[in-house]
């Protein structure tokens, strides 16, 4: 089993590797990729990610899991966003920069 899980990983990383040469959006293809190895990992038994997701269904309990795992990094990659967004917008406003370069 573990020689399977090897050649999964490699296999996944070569594609990746490519895909990104091809110049294809990095984001989106880090995304997928994840969440297709998750799917694998969760649908063939190799690991579980979260215990207690139980839905009833394993196509749906990869929602769950994702729902979980993206869910709470999410919101806080977006505070952080907002918040650095808002500090630069008043710099702007108070001509901070301006007032640095003239020094």
């Amino acid at each position: 089993m573990v020689i399977v899980q090897v050649l999964l990983c490699l296999l996944f990383l070569v594609l990746t590797g490519y895909l990104v040469i091809k110049k294809y959006n990095p984001s989106t293809i880090l995304l997928s990729m994840g969440i297709l190895m998750l799917a694998i990992a969760h649908l063939t038994g190799i690991s579980k990610p979260l215990e207690g997701v139980g839905t009833g269904s394993a196509f749906m309990d990869l929602f769950k899991i994702v729902e979980n795992k993206f869910g709470s990094s999410f919101v806080k990659f977006g505070l952080l966003i907002m918040t650095i967004s808002g500090y630069v917008a008043v710099m702007n406003k108070i001509k901070a920069t301006e007032a640095m370069v003239y020094i």
